[in-house]
């Protein structure tokens, strides 16, 4: 099969650092392409490399603060949404994927 260029990707200048990377995957399995020809990095995550253990954390009234923030973003009024939800979701401490 003939390639006719439609599926190739060109950059400009190579990726420096991961902030500037090329994600690859699927959702359980990743990777973050950069550096360049000469000195490619790929950096490597899968799923079962996790930070802590499955924990669930209640949120009282997160489904009625949730909808207020909505209703807040829909009326246009961002910064009060922001502000809402950063308040009341971001208490908590997140586990985070090990790469």
């Amino acid at each position: 099969m003939k390639n006719n260029g439609t599926n190739i990707l060109w950059y400009r200048q190579s990726a420096m650092n991961w902030n500037e990377a090329l994600p690859l995957g699927n959702g359980r399995i990743g990777a973050m392409i950069y550096g360049g020809a000469a000195h490619e990095r790929i950096s490597l995550n899968e799923d079962t490399m996790w930070s802590g253990k499955p924990t669930f954390y209640e949120i009282p009234n997160g489904a009625e603060v949730f909808k207020k923030a909505r209703e807040l973003a829909l009326d246009r009024k961002y910064i009060e949404a922001e502000k809402l939800l950063e308040t009341e979701f971001t208490n908590l401490w997140s586990q985070v994927y090990m790469p």
